[in-house]
């Protein structure tokens, strides 16, 4: 009797931390950002999966834009060769620590402005705080979690974090149409 019940409550701790898994996670994310930890950051956050995916995300919304706006044009070709040039600085914006902290309060980190970067840094640590009343979660699957942040016109975010045996990290942000056509 003694077994079972310590198996049970063996059982009932790591399902509820399986489940507390992807917050305990983002509040590492959240603490890492405030103090600026880039050693916590990179182990909650797959960096190189989240750039090749934003990769993706910007490279296929530039193709498509430089072929319907220059089909006629036929420099197009060069156009869209020069686009990969254009998504590696954007990348170089969007996954760093200060563009995932953006990312995570809703804001486009390509719409900063230098001098005002102290303020921007207020409100980013503030919408932080604010990141659990202001967002969405769900979980698609055992090993996946999702959470939809709120921007700063009203599209929503998603973050996407992974479970790798105990530990979740963040694999991918899916932009808003609105943030890629930019």
């Amino acid at each position: 009797m003694r077994l079972r019940s310590l198996i049970l409550f063996l059982v009932i701790c790591l399902v509820g931390y399986l489940g507390a898994g992807p917050f305990l996670t983002l509040n590492s994310i959240k603490n890492a950002v405030e103090t600026s930890d880039s050693v916590q950051l990179s182990e909650d956050i797959d960096f190189p999966a989240v750039r090749q995916n934003i990769k993706e995300q910007f490279s296929t919304a530039m193709t498509s834009k430089a072929e319907s706006e220059l089909s006629d044009n036929s420099f197009a070709a060069l156009a869209v060769a020069f686009s990969d040039k254009l998504v590696e600085g954007i990348l170089d914006t969007f996954v760093t620590p200060t563009g995932i902290t953006s990312l995570l309060s809703g804001e486009n980190p390509l719409s900063k402005k230098a001098d005002s970067q102290t303020e921007n840094e207020k409100s980013q640590q503030q919408q932080l705080a604010d990141l659990w009343e202001n967002s969405r979660f769900s979980y698609e699957s055992i090993d996946r979690f999702s959470i939809w942040v709120k921007g700063e016109n009203g599209a929503e975010v998603r973050v996407v974090l992974k479970r790798d045996g105990l530990k979740w990290r963040v694999t991918n942000f899916v932009l808003p149409d609105d943030l890629l056509e930019k």
